[in-house]
């Protein structure tokens, strides 16, 4: 394991602990992502590791219908 940041990122990283959401309207998620019509995304259990810092974020909402 390497502790110098690879440059091209800037040293951060974004992971996700959910690999899918189950039920009836699955096919409107991808991954850790609910895309919900007319209204959002819903991302579920992100991840952010920086140089100095993590940061764990349990529900992230982007509002706004697409």
């Amino acid at each position: 394991m390497n502790s110098d940041p690879l440059p091209e990122n800037g040293g951060k990283l974004l992971c996700s602990l959910v690999d899918g959401v189950d039920g009836e309207d699955s096919n409107k998620s991808c991954g850790h992502i609910v895309e919900i019509p007319g209204f959002g995304r819903i991302f579920l259990g992100e991840l952010w590791v920086l140089r100095n810092s993590v940061q764990l974020v349990a529900i992230r909402a982007e509002l706004g219908a697409r």
